[in-house]
Formats: C-alpha cells, structure tokens, sequence
C-alpha cells in the first residue's frame, strides 16, 4: 500500500517491542491506514495524478473532492480539454467563467494530500498507530473470559475498535474532512 501513515518500525518502538513481525505489523498498519483516511473520508498521504470524474452543475465553481490540493494538471469537459479556467494555488475549487456545463461529466487531474513528512500527518499517524497497536496488544481480540457459565466476549475487529471511537472520528474529520479548517461561530 503506497500510502502509509506509519511504519512497522513505528509501532515496534511505540509497543517497545522490536522483535514484532514486520509482515503482521504491516497489515495492521496498512488496515488502520485505511480506517483513518475513511474517518477522515480523504486520502491524506500525497497523491500524484489522481483523476476524479465529477458531474457538472452549471455553476462557475466545481469543487475538487480531495483535500488538500497541490497541483491541477489538466481538466476536459465531456472528453475535450479545456484550458479556460483558474485554480487559485492550494483552493479545493477550480473557476471557469462559463460555468461547467449542467451535467456535463469532467474530468481533472491532479495532486493532492500531504507529503509524508509533513507536520500536519502527525494526528493522523497517531490514530493510525494507535489503533494498530489495539490490535497487536490484543490479536485474538478477547475483550473479557469468566470460567463459571464459561463466557469469552470479543472485539469484532479494527473496525470494531474505529467505530467505537466516535471523539476520533470527529477530531479527523474536522482535521481533515468537510469543512476542515473552517471557525464555527
């Protein structure tokens, strides 16, 4: 998987365990990556040529669905290219003055998310390791045995243990998600 939030070198120096397997710590990984980025509903680590199809509305403004984004290399409008709109630098929106075509299909390339060493990953990699680490501590997912009636209860999964963080959930997508950024008054 290209776009990891973290390292199985990470997680064995978070579990202070260096003698974890790599190819487990690296699925795990790979799963709680994938359970951020959908918390957050973006991929986070950088994309290069990344193409979205989007369906046009008429307005001037077409809104990109990735965030944050870096670069816009082409745009075609019902498969002609066109060159007659504007992307003001890092803005998830790209303007034509003309409008985009009332459900006209267009199609943009271009870059966007965060360079792997970038700061503002910090709270997603946490996530990530964090929730990885849930499972690796606990692999066979036992949550509680008694012996008496004998009754084992089990954490379904890494998406049982993600679902069950509602304050995570939120912190990432306003981190990362729908109006991320944005002041609340």
């Amino acid at each position: 998987m290209g776009d990891m939030l973290a390292t199985a070198a990470q997680l064995g120096i978070l579990m202070q365990d260096t003698g974890l397997d790599e190819d487990l710590a690296t699925l795990l990984l790979e799963l709680a990556t994938g359970e951020v980025q959908g918390m957050a509903r973006q991929r986070l680590v950088a994309v290069q040529d990344d193409q979205a199809v989007l369906i046009g509305s008429g307005a001037p403004m077409l809104e990109l669905p990735q965030r944050p984004v870096t670069a816009v290399t082409t745009v075609t409008v019902d498969g002609d290219a066109v060159t007659d709109w504007t992307w003001p630098g890092r803005a998830r929106w790209l303007h034509r003055g003309c409008g985009w075509g009332h459900l006209s299909t267009v199609a943009v390339t271009y870059d966007h998310g965060y360079a792997a060493d970038d700061w503002r990953l910090v709270p997603a990699q946490n996530a990530t390791l964090g929730l990885a680490r849930q499972v690796a501590v606990n692999p066979s997912g036992v949550e509680s045995e008694s012996i008496d009636d004998y009754r084992v209860q089990y954490a379904a999964s890494l998406a049982a243990a993600a679902a069950a963080a509602d304050n995570l959930r939120s912190s990432l997508r306003r981190l990362y998600g729908e109006g991320a950024g944005m002041v609340r008054v």
